[in-house]
Parts: C-alpha cells; sequence; structure tokens
C-alpha cells in the first residue's frame, strides 16, 4: 500500500479567494445570502458561475498534476505497481533541471521497481533542459511529457517504446532531429507541434 503527495496550486487558491472578494464585499460575509444574490441578472449569475468553475477546474487540475510518490535525485515517481511486477513512472523533475539520465530501476523501502513510463507532463516547462537519456525499460511517453522542453535540442528514444501520446515534444522548439524506433505502434495527436526547428524525423 502507498501514498500519493499532490503539489497544491496556491495560485489558483488565491485568484479563487480573491475573486469571490471581489463579487461578494467584506461586508456581505455571506456569500450565500439568497437576497444579494437575487439582485444581479440572469446573465451576470452565469458569468459569475462560469469564471468560478473554471478557476476551480484549474486548482483541480494541478492538484492532481503532479501525483508522485517519492522522490530520487531532480527526478519524481510514481508507484504504478505495488505488487510483483513493481513499476513506477516518472512524474515530475525539478525545473532547473539541465540534463537528466532516467535510471532502469528505482529502489524504494527496500523494493526495486522498473522505470516503464515517462508520464504526463513530466518534464512539461523544463526550459533549461538540454538532453535526456530515456532507459530500455520505458514503453510510454505520456501526454504533454516535454512540452515547452524549449532548450532540449535532440533525444534518442529506445527499442522499448511503444508509444508515444498526445502532444509528448509539443513546443520543443530547439528539437532539431528525432528518430522512432520500429517498436513505436502509435503517436499522438499533435506530438511534435511547435518543434519549429525540427529538419530531420525519422519513422520507421
Amino acid at each position: 500500500i502507498y501514498r500519493s503527495h499532490f503539489f497544491y496550486s496556491k495560485f489558483a487558491e488565491t485568484q479563487i479567494f480573491q475573486y469571490l472578494c471581489t463579487q461578494y464585499p467584506t461586508n456581505q460575509p455571506n456569500l450565500t445570502n439568497r437576497t444579494n444574490l437575487t439582485n444581479n441578472t440572469n446573465s451576470s449569475n452565469q458569468a459569475v458561475m462560469k469564471k468560478i468553475l473554471s478557476l476551480i477546474l484549474a486548482l483541480i487540475a494541478t492538484t492532481f498534476l503532479w501525483a508522485y510518490d517519492f522522490q530520487s535525485g531532480d527526478l519524481y515517481y510514481f508507484i504504478t505497481s505495488s505488487s510483483e511486477p513493481y513499476t513506477i513512472e516518472v512524474s515530475n523533475a525539478v525545473s532547473s533541471i539541465t540534463t537528466a539520465t532516467i535510471p532502469e530501476t528505482v529502489t524504494y523501502n527496500g523494493i526495486t521497481y522498473n522505470v516503464t513510463s515517462i508520464g504526463d507532463h513530466a518534464f512539461s516547462r523544463c526550459d533549461s533542459l538540454t538532453s535526456i537519456t530515456i532507459p530500455n525499460s520505458v514503453m510510454s511517453i505520456r501526454d504533454f511529457a516535454f512540452y515547452n522542453c524549449s532548450s532540449l535540442t535532440s533525444i534518442t528514444i529506445p527499442n522499448s517504446v511503444t508509444s508515444i501520446e498526445n502532444s509528448a515534444f509539443s513546443g520543443c522548439s530547439a528539437l532539431i532531429s528525432i528518430t522512432i524506433p520500429n517498436s513505436v505502434t502509435s503517436i499522438g495527436n499533435s506530438a511534435f507541434s511547435g518543434c519549429s526547428s525540427l529538419t530531420s524525423i525519422t519513422i520507421p
């Protein structure tokens, strides 16, 4: 049994709080005061609710985005199987990371886990990342895994990878070339969108 920890978006929380304060001044502390609400027009109420909903969704998205179970070096990992075969995925990295070597296995609490995937947004916006080594244990590169890694110039995808998911390398504007191995059976939508420097791509 393991426990997931979640990064919390204080920015989103603050935005929701400040917006509610502007809509309902401090001399009216009860936000559910029926008299105040009925003074607004239906269209105004709908606009307010849409704004609140969008902010709440942003908070929820950032809350669940950075799920991890433990950290090793500059990388965070999420346990995907807590029984044999033990597996984990890379779920996040420190934002200042410049180079990364993902290991095939990581030992945590006496258990050795195989690294089988690079999770959603794992290296998203790591704009100082210039190179990364992916081990042969990785089978999938998930949605937005390297989104906006604007300093990443090249990457070698190992033969173990079978899927490159949606927008996996989107916004990697410095990426020059990439070779996709024979093992890859699916490439998601916009996987290489915004790769404005890409001059060579080899597809089996």
